[in-house]
Order: C-alpha cells, then sequence, then structure tokens
C-alpha cells in the first residue's frame, strides 16, 4: 500500500515484506543461489548469504569482513542436519528438532558465537521441540540497515548520474527483480568482485527510496520525485514497488526520458574518412575501422554489458572511453571497476543503443533523422570531434543516395 503523508510527501509500506524478504532469501540459499558463505559440518557442506548470518553474529561478520566476497565457516564438530535447523532459525525466525538434537543445536549456535539464541522461546510438542525468536525481525533489520554501510561486505555497487556510488547486496536485491538475479548471477559465475551496476540518467535521489524500500519494505520520498521513482524502479523491473507506486503516481506524467530522432524515415549514417586524400593514411584508416568491424562480431575481450528492454549487448571499455564523454568520465571515477560493470541504459531506446554501437564499431548506423539530429541525440556517447559523421553523403536504409 501506498500512503500520502501530506501534500509534499509520500510514504510506501508493505506489510508482508519482511515476510516475503526473509522467505525469499531461504529458497535462494537452498538453491545455492549468489550464497557467499560455506559451512562445512562433519558430514557435508552447506550454503548461506553473508549478509543474513552477519546480522546475528559479530564474530561471522569479522570472518565475512575479513574473507572478502566468499568465506568459509568450520564447524565439524555438528552434523549437517544441526547447522541446517541453525540457518532456518536465522533466516526465518524459528526452527524444529528432535528433543535429544538440543543440546547439539545449542553447542552449535555457541561455537558461531550467536548470542541471540539465547533469547529463544521453546515449546515442546511430542518428541519435537520449537525454538523461536521473538526480535527476530526487528533485529534483522536494524542489521541490514547496519551492514549496507560496511562497504566490504557489499557485493553490488550502484553508480548514478551524478557518479556517486550506493551499496547493496546481491541476495536482497535477486529478492525484488528477477533480471537483477539473473543479472547478478551472471555475474557471479565469472567474477569474485562486486558487481558494478551503472544507472545511466538515474540520479541519486531516485534510487535510495527504492533500496530502502528492497530491504524495509518501506520508504519515503516527496511527491515532486514520486514519477522519476517509479519509472527508475520499471527500469530495474521491480515490478511490486513499480504496483505500489502506482497508486499514487499519474500513469499519464510518467516519462521514459527516452531520446528519439523526429523524423520516421530510417537512413544510414556514416562515419566521414578521416582522411581524405587517397594513399597509405587513408588505408590504414580504413583497415582499423575493419578491426573495429570485426571485433563487433565476436564477443572476445569485451568487458560492459548493456540492458535495455530485455537485449543485452556487450562492449570493449576501452573503446567506450576512447570515443564517448560519458565513458571517459566513467572510467576516471570508477577506473578498473568499470571492467565487467553492467549499463542499465535509461535515456536510449533499444534500436538507438544498436545504433550507437553500430557507428562506434562499424562507422555506420541504421538511424530515423539526419546527421545532424544523430550527433544530437549521441551528444554525451559519441565524441564527434574525433569520430565526426559525414554529413554530405546521407543514405536511406536502401543504400541509394537522394
Amino acid at each position: 500500500m501506498a500512503v500520502v503523508a501530506d501534500s509534499s510527501v509520500v510514504e510506501i509500506l508493505c506489510e508482508v515484506h519482511f515476510a516475503h524478504l526473509t522467505s525469499a532469501l531461504k529458497e535462494l540459499a537452498i538453491s545455492g543461489v549468489l550464497t557467499d558463505i560455506t559451512f562445512v559440518c562433519e558430514d557435508g557442506t552447506l550454503q548461506a548469504h553473508q549478509v543474513v548470518v552477519s546480522a546475528f553474529s559479530g564474530s561471522l561478520r569479522q570472518i565475512s569482513s575479513s574473507s572478502g566476497h566468499k568465506s568459509c565457516v568450520f564447524i565439524i564438530n555438528a552434523k549437517k542436519k544441526i547447522v541446517q535447523a541453525l540457518l532456518h532459525f536465522l533466516y526465518q525466525g524459528y526452527t524444529c528438532i528432535s528433543k535429544h538434537e538440543f543440546e547439539a543445536l545449542t553447542e552449535a549456535a555457541s561455537t558461531l558465537k550467536l548470542d541471540c539464541f539465547t533469547q529463544t522461546q521453546l515449546e515442546y510438542v511430542d518428541d519435537n521441540l520449537y525454538l523461536r525468536f521473538p526480535d527476530h525481525e526487528r533485529l534483522l533489520r536494524e542489521n541490514l540497515q547496519c551492514l549496507r554501510s560496511s562497504h566490504n561486505l557489499c557485493d553490488v555497487v550502484f553508480v548514478t548520474e551524478e557518479l556517486s556510488r550506493v551499496y547493496s547486496h546481491a541476495c536482497i536485491m535477486a529478492t525484488c527483480s528477477r533480471m537483477l538475479q539473473s543479472v547478478l548471477m551472471s555475474h557471479r559465475r565469472n567474477n569474485d568482485g562486486p558487481c558494478v551496476l551503472v544507472l545511466e540518467g538515474v540520479k541519486l535521489e531516485h534510487i535510495l527510496p527504492i533500496l530502502d524500500f528492497c530491504y524495509h519494505g518501506s520508504a519515503s520520498m516527496t511527491q515532486e520525485i514520486v514519477c522519476e521513482t517509479h519509472c527508475v524502479a520499471r527500469l530495474m523491473e521491480m515490478d511490486y514497488i513499480c504496483e505500489i507506486l502506482a497508486t499514487v503516481d499519474d500513469p499519464l506524467s510518467i516519462t521514459t526520458n527516452v531520446s528519439s530522432p523526429k523524423s520516421q524515415v530510417t537512413n544510414t549514417v556514416r562515419l566521414m574518412d578521416m582522411i581524405s586524400e587517397p594513399g597509405n593514411g587513408r588505408d590504414s584508416f580504413r583497415n582499423f575501422q575493419r578491426i573495429l568491424s570485426h571485433l563487433a562480431s565476436t564477443e572476445s575481450l569485451t568487458d560492459v554489458t548493456f540492458l535495455k528492454d530485455g537485449r543485452c549487448l556487450r562492449a570493449h571499455s576501452v573503446l567506450l572511453c576512447a570515443f564517448g564523454p560519458y565513458f571517459k568520465e566513467l572510467e576516471e571515477k570508477l577506473g578498473h571497476d568499470l571492467k565487467e560493470a553492467v549499463v542499465l541504459v535509461r535515456s536510449l531506446s533499444g534500436s538507438l543503443l544498436q545504433s550507437y554501437l553500430d557507428y562506434l564499431y562499424r562507422g555506420e548506423a541504421q538511424f530515423s533523422g539526419s546527421p545532424k539530429e544523430f550527433c544530437e541525440l549521441m551528444s554525451n556517447w559519441i565524441d564527434f570531434s574525433l569520430l565526426p559523421a559525414d554529413d554530405s553523403t546521407l543514405l536511406p536504409c536502401d543504400g541509394k543516395p537522394y
């Protein structure tokens, strides 16, 4: 539900969010999705999420902090079944064991230094023992907020339009967006470090309420930014947040901020020959274009991913930075972190994004408009002083000059 607190502030709230969050995290752990801590037991291993278990143990938090983005905890004096029950207790706030397993469970909790375990409520039913942690929700909420400020425990970095960094946890984001879950799983398979998600065209003030909601199920924002926040939630494919924001946002006011040409006629915009006179220089320039065109046909050495409208396009960061103001600025701010970054594109449509990459790699692109319009729309993406568009041979899509 969403509540308008007054004429200038909007509060969004979902009372069942915490139950959904903990259940979804537990399912991810069972499936081994985005897990980053391994418990080695007497008779096997179990996977979990550092951000969850660290919320209940300073010792585990210290281990996770010192081990980087993957850690391993040996608890070889406990059986897998006991540790599994203990993890269920941490994720859900309750667990059930047989009476004779209580001592083993207590020893495992002591080994992991789970102080919260002493606050459990016990209930005996026949030969089973039910353990409940009444303060589970409050403690987890508070510690999740605290852990967001511990950047070395975060494995997702959002980069905004202002080039600000906002830190988060992959498993939390995965519970709110299937698209982000897929992206983060793909990154985890090929990389050990944090996933850098560049939110092109997204301001810091528009992403913060979304992350607050993901962690706590509630967020506040001014009325003025509701529409933009709604658009960012759509960009990140957070459907449930979109549903809530739609109750207070005028659908007619939603703008995608996607640039688009005025003309409906598709033309071919080509790169101007940098060397007009025939000779070795001109041949070298055309050979360089052929090399770039060859690179476009293979994903070899690509290290940046673009996402737009369900499409996934790959590119080379060195090329993006060499010929584009936006990526040059990103590289100056992010440095090596730009490699393997994922860019969620807001200001270009899927077809314009393809045109941008075609022009960069192949020296020509399909575009509904003139070279001048192309240069205006792509001014932040392409440095046209280095890659000028040829406005003397505008071609329609059939390739015949006017």
